[in-house]
C-alpha cells in the first residue's frame, strides 16, 4: 500500500479504500508543491496522481515504476512529496524511502 514521505505532508487512507486524506498544514495561497508516484502499476500511479492532483496546494510532475526511476525523478524533479510503494520488483521500498530521505533531504520546514 502507498504512502507519503515529506516533510509537510501526511497522507493516510480512509475507512474505504479510495479514501485518500491529506493534511498539509499549508495555506491555498502558496505555490503547488510538486510530487512523484512510485508504483510498479501504472493504474495505481494514475489514480493517485488524479486523488493529489485534486488538491489545492500539490501537483503530481513525475511518475516511476521502479526504483531506479524514482531516484532519477527525484534528482530530475525535486519533488516535495513522494508517494511510494513498498513492494517495487527491484527495490525494497523502505530501502528506497531510506535512500531518497538520506539523498535528498534539504531542509526542514
Amino acid at each position: 500500500m502507498p504512502y507519503c514521505l515529506n516533510r509537510r505532508i501526511y497522507c493516510s487512507y480512509g475507512s474505504g479504500d479510495s479514501d485518500l486524506r491529506c493534511n498539509t498544514g499549508i495555506k491555498s495561497n502558496t505555490p503547488a508543491d510538486p510530487g512523484l508516484t512510485v508504483d510498479e502499476h501504472q493504474l495505481v500511479q494514475e489514480g493517485l496522481a488524479a486523488m493529489i492532483n485534486r488538491e489545492e496546494d500539490m501537483t503530481v510532475v513525475a511518475t516511476a515504476s521502479s526504483g531506479e526511476e524514482a531516484i532519477d525523478r527525484v534528482r530530475r524533479h525535486k519533488p516535495d512529496v513522494v508517494t511510494l510503494d513498498l513492494l517495487l520488483p527491484d527495490t525494497p521500498g523502505e530501502d528506497l524511502a531510506r535512500r531518497i530521505l538520506a539523498e535528498f533531504r534539504t531542509r526542514e520546514s
